[in-house]
């Protein structure tokens, strides 16, 4: 048995030892004006609010949210359904700083779609070992049809079924002051 909060420290991990570990994405350092690689940063929940309205520092981030829980049937027994996204962040110009040339390649939508599948695939063959079940005729992939440039953005939803704990009382007397 595992309670949603169980859960997102449990996905954290896997976040931050199997995805954010292997890619080198690419940030801006605001003050020095330049551009740098580095692995994505793991956020549990919402990031915080920008400080002088272009804060790029986040930049690269997976987030991680529980979005909804729900209970269903399975087989006759309830389980809870859990609802949950995990948002991407990458940052890309279009214009390589080396050489101010422009990037045919569309690098911060490719990077986007890059680790997105890669998530995908780790959740899907295995590498993710959890306690849930991942609900995989809801799974779904998105990247935002606007995007706040240089920032790109995309969504994974997916849910996970988790059992309903079963409440056991002890043959304890409680009294009421």
């Amino acid at each position: 048995m595992i309670t949603p909060m169980e859960f997102e420290d449990d996905f954290i991990i896997f976040l931050e030892k199997n995805i954010a570990e292997k890619f080198k994405l690419k940030g801006f350092d605001c003050e020095k004006k330049k551009e740098f690689y580095k692995n994505p940063k793991v956020i549990k929940g919402f990031l915080a609010p920008e400080i002088n309205g272009e804060d790029f520092s986040e930049l690269p981030y997976i987030i991680f949210r529980l979005l909804k829980l729900e209970t269903m049937k399975d087989n006759g027994k309830n389980i809870h359904c859990l609802k949950t996204c995990i948002l991407f962040g990458c940052y890309c110009t279009g214009i390589s700083s080396e050489n101010k040339i422009s990037l045919l390649g569309g690098s911060g939508y490719r990077d986007l779609w890059n680790i997105m599948e890669f998530t995908r695939q780790a959740l899907f063959d295995g590498t993710y070992k959890p306690k849930v079940r991942l609900f995989e005729d809801t799974f779904s992939m998105e990247v935002f049809q606007e995007q706040n440039y240089p920032i790109w953005n995309g969504v994974i939803s997916a849910d996970f079924l988790i059992g309903v704990p079963e409440w056991k009382f002890d043959d304890v007397l409680y009294k009421m002051p």
